[in-house]
């Protein structure tokens, strides 16, 4: 069975943290400290919800969590006060194996994509998140090449879609604050969406 759907849940605040296997090495000879990037490098993210009542709202809530805790969960990335703007129907436009770098055409001309923007590739049914290094403005024909914080965790082929409108993360899902069952109370839920590779 696929991640459970959770972009339509109502996000108060988020907070992104790398999930890193790369980072600054030192020899065991007391050598100069050198930055080795390495596949894998991924995403986590804590999120919160809005308060909300425990009857009907979590009890509805919590169902969906259930199962999400078992098979995975997918949210929409918030973006708070950014604006996206009209991307256009962006898609991978050559086959890319390795690296930082994504080239992407179906922009719409002259679309800034910003540094610290979200987006996400999809592969083989999984979602793959990430953030864009460095801004990047598409030319007259909708084409622009994006780098991304992390390596490539997959091979993309041309024709790949590359979403920027409304990025998601999936990952697996675990609830880290659940609402006492109290009569009339409102309450707000905690989880953290992992990326599973």
């Amino acid at each position: 069975m696929a991640s459970i759907d959770l972009t339509s849940l109502r996000i108060a605040s988020a907070v992104p943290t790398p999930y890193a296997f790369s980072g600054w090495r030192q020899p065991g000879l007391g050598g100069a400290l050198s930055y080795e990037g390495r596949l894998g490098d991924r995403w986590m993210m804590t999120v919160r919800t809005p308060m909300m009542k425990v009857e009907p709202d979590w009890r509805r809530l919590s169902a969906l969590f259930d199962d999400a805790e078992r098979l995975g969960g997918i949210i929409e990335i918030p973006q708070p006060d950014f604006n996206v703007g009209a991307p256009g129907t962006p898609l991978v436009s050559a086959t890319t194996a390795s690296g930082r770098s994504i080239p992407i055409d179906g922009l719409t001309p002259n679309y800034a994509i910003k540094a610290g923007q979200w987006l996400n590739y999809t592969k083989g049914g999984v979602i793959y998140a990430d953030r864009v290094a460095e801004q990047v403005i598409a030319n007259g024909s909708g084409q622009a090449t994006v780098r991304l914080r992390n390596l490539l965790r997959v091979s993309l082929a041309d024709g790949d879609v590359i979403e920027l409108g409304g990025p998601k993360m999936e990952g697996a899902i675990q609830v880290t604050s659940r609402p006492p069952l109290e009569v009339e109370r409102v309450t707000s839920i905690e989880f953290t969406v992992t990326e599973l590779k």
